[in-house]
């Protein structure tokens, strides 16, 4: 009885030790959104701020341009750096999507109107915006 304690102990510390050798990994693409998902708030709410402010048919770096210089902080596209930041326009709001550097895959897709990114893309999805603006809008 005292072996069989002593062996079960064994596993228990063993077990406990080795952290979580025995849990599956992480996704790397679920990692990244994790990564991401926070700086994307800060800057969807500057952008729902400048949006306003653009011309309609504005869209990528010219509406992250004139976010930063109208909120004063360079920091806000730097989480996403070497990857790649798009941006359009509709009615009065607009629309993130942040891709991988090829352009190939999308990562997270945010309608601006909302609080929390609208969209964690499934691996293989274009980088194409998906979202239907109003409709998400509306359940805000």
């Amino acid at each position: 009885m005292k072996y069989l304690r002593t062996v079960i102990l064994l596993i228990v510390t063993v077990s406990l030790a080795s952290g979580c050798a025995f849990c599956p990994p992480i996704d790397p693409k679920q990692k990244l959104i994790m990564q991401f998902d926070d700086s994307m708030i800060p800057l969807a709410k500057s952008v729902e701020v400048t949006v306003g402010k653009l011309s309609p048919d504005a869209k990528d770096q010219a509406i992250f341009d004139e976010v930063i210089k109208r909120s004063g902080d360079p920091g806000l596209t730097k989480p996403f750096a070497g990857y790649l930041l798009r941006a359009r326009i509709e009615g009065d709001t607009a629309v993130i999507l942040l891709c991988y550097p090829d352009g190939k895959e999308g990562i997270i897709e945010d309608v601006t109107c909302t609080t929390r990114p609208d969209m964690h893309r499934p691996s293989k999805s274009p980088c194409e915006y998906m979202l239907d603006v109003k409709k998400v809008c509306a359940t805000r």
